[in-house]
């Protein structure tokens, strides 16, 4: 089976994967071998997609940036730590790892010593957001599959090449980020909401309580 390099500019298209300058030289290596070309043809197709893409990613990544320092500033929490337990949910979503176990134990007490929350309710919290997180990328990864293996078809039978292929690369890319960031977005505004009303709650208890002392006077 071919190696589909397509499935991983994609992940990196939408955001989804990092690419610094050792990964693109790989994935270029790579689909230079995989597709007998020459090497310019297969740099232009791997180091132009990518760098065609970085407003995708930006927009991605602002979204994922913004959630982490609003649940940061929910749980007294540095944004270094929201951000590992974010990217290991994210990479390793199909079970609770240590890691993982360990940061909802510590953002359950955080959220509640801030909230009218529980710790209970503030893991479920947490745990609903892992679960979430498991279906999205197990439904974006089945979306990915499919859009790459088209894709890798075209690429065989298409007589465009270099930068012209690029483009149609970067179209099935803006057209997987068009679904893909709305959902996130709704998974990421889920949780931080559930916080929020919980915060709001605790707000009305202070305001009812200063309302009953100023009826007394």
């Amino acid at each position: 089976m071919r190696d589909n390099i397509f499935k991983e500019l994609l992940y990196i298209g939408v955001g989804m994967a990092a690419a610094g300058k050792k990964k693109t030289e790989e994935l270029a290596e790579r689909f230079i071998e995989n597709h007998k070309i020459k090497r310019d043809e297969g740099e232009v197709v791997v180091i132009e997609f990518i760098k065609s893409s970085s407003t995708i990613k930006d927009n991605f990544q602002e979204r994922i940036d913004d959630f982490i320092h609003r649940l940061a500033e929910k749980t007294n929490s540095t944004k270094d730590d929201i951000r590992e337990f974010y990217y290991n949910v994210m990479e390793e979503p199909r079970e609770f790892t240590d890691s993982v176990r360990n940061r909802i134990k510590d953002l359950s007490h955080r959220i509640a010593a801030k909230t009218e929350l529980t710790v209970e309710e503030s893991k479920l919290i947490l745990e609903n957001f892992v679960d979430d997180i498991k279906t999205f990328k197990r439904d974006t990864e089945i979306r990915i599959d499919k859009i790459s293996e088209e894709i890798s078809e075209n690429y065989q039978s298409s007589q465009q090449k270099g930068k012209d292929f690029v483009r149609e690369m970067k179209e099935k890319a803006e057209g997987l980020r068009e679904n893909v960031e709305p959902r996130l977005k709704d998974v990421l505004d889920k949780t931080l909401d559930k916080i929020h009303v919980a915060k709001s709650a605790d707000i009305k208890k202070l305001e009812d309580r200063l309302n009953r002392l100023e009826a007394k006077e």
